[in-house]
């Protein structure tokens, strides 16, 4: 089996930190839609306010990450959650 597949298979409902670098700073927030949408081209969905910031990036960037959290990395995922 590939590693995304194997990788994928880890996170049916998972709570991901989707970041993407800007001029002067990485920017990120926690998304709560996050699952694979093609193996072939290897695609993944992100769900977001379409109005956001981080949105307005992300369709500016060829690379962003998704940093998918543990059930102990509650305090990340509300750090990211938080406005500003």
């Amino acid at each position: 089996m590939n590693e995304f597949v194997e990788a994928m298979g880890q996170v049916p409902t998972a709570v991901t930190v989707v970041t993407v670098k800007d001029e002067r700073d990485d920017v990120g927030a926690t998304v709560g839609t996050f699952t694979s949408v093609s193996l072939d081209p290897q695609l993944v969905m992100v769900s977001m306010d379409s109005g956001g910031y981080l949105n307005e990036l992300l369709l500016r960037r060829d690379r962003w990450a998704a940093s998918v959290l543990s059930g102990g990395q509650k305090a990340i995922a509300s750090r990211f959650a938080t406005a500003g």
